[in-house]
């Protein structure tokens, strides 16, 4: 029993393969894509939740329109997996972001896929 406890654990949490430069790069761009999503999709969801709220309780019928066409929007994008709202959102990516990799071209898929959770 040549090992101390210091040595086993030293030799256990040694990774000599990791780049902790490519790991903090990849926190910072976590934390971003974090950032920036719950901002925008909180203020989105809001934003249709108010206007939803809103229509629902007016006699209107254009109100009544708006609210079964914006109330359908959202129980549908509530409804699409992740992994296909990303694949259906690479053409507006695109369009707006001139880019559909990397973390700012993630931001569009996690707006529109949590905002209408903040919505309802």
């Amino acid at each position: 029993m040549g090992n101390s406890l210091s040595d086993i654990l030293r030799e256990m949490f040694t990774m000599p393969n990791v780049s902790w430069e490519e790991v903090w790069v990849a926190t910072y761009e976590t934390i971003y894509m974090t950032v920036i999503a719950t901002i925008f999709a909180f203020v989105l969801g809001i934003i249709l939740g108010v206007l939803l709220f809103l229509s629902a309780k007016s006699k209107s019928p254009v109100a009544r329109v708006f609210y079964s066409i914006v109330s359908f929007i959202v129980n549908l994008f509530r409804a699409i997996p992740f992994i296909i709202l990303i694949l259906l959102l690479i053409p507006f990516t695109s369009l707006v972001l001139g880019t559909i990799s990397g973390p700012t071209g993630a931001l569009p898929a996690l707006i529109i896929s949590a905002a209408p959770f903040y919505a309802r």
